[in-house]
């Protein structure tokens, strides 16, 4: 596999979650992807704390896929849901204003 296309996987997992509007979807996204991540990083785990695991020399650059990817996935959720917090606080600044509660300071 070279290395543009563990980019571009990396750059679509980390800017998809973002993007999707409705939280169903994004759930669906993110268990779809995750879970097979999750089991993958459960199995290397499992594997390397084996008494008979003696690794091998490519180990290293699939360790750092995996992340890479992975870690991707990961960041993608947590902005989506830094945007998700700032939307609700937007929201709730204009609900305020609408109402008349905003920018004077003083509540008479």
């Amino acid at each position: 596999m070279s290395i543009e296309i563990v980019l571009a996987i990396s750059a679509s997992l980390l800017v998809i979650p973002v993007l999707i509007t409705r939280w169903l979807w994004f759930w669906v996204f993110s268990l779809v992807l995750g879970l097979p991540m999750v089991a993958v990083w459960a199995v290397y785990f499992y594997q390397t704390s084996q008494p008979e695991y003696s690794g091998s020399p490519q180990e290293f650059f699939g360790i750092l896929i995996m992340v890479l990817v992975s870690g991707s996935l990961a960041v993608g959720m947590f902005l989506r849901y830094i945007r998700w917090v700032i939307g609700l606080k937007v929201h709730e600044i204009r609900a305020a204003k609408a109402l008349g509660y905003g920018g004077s300071g003083s509540n008479t």
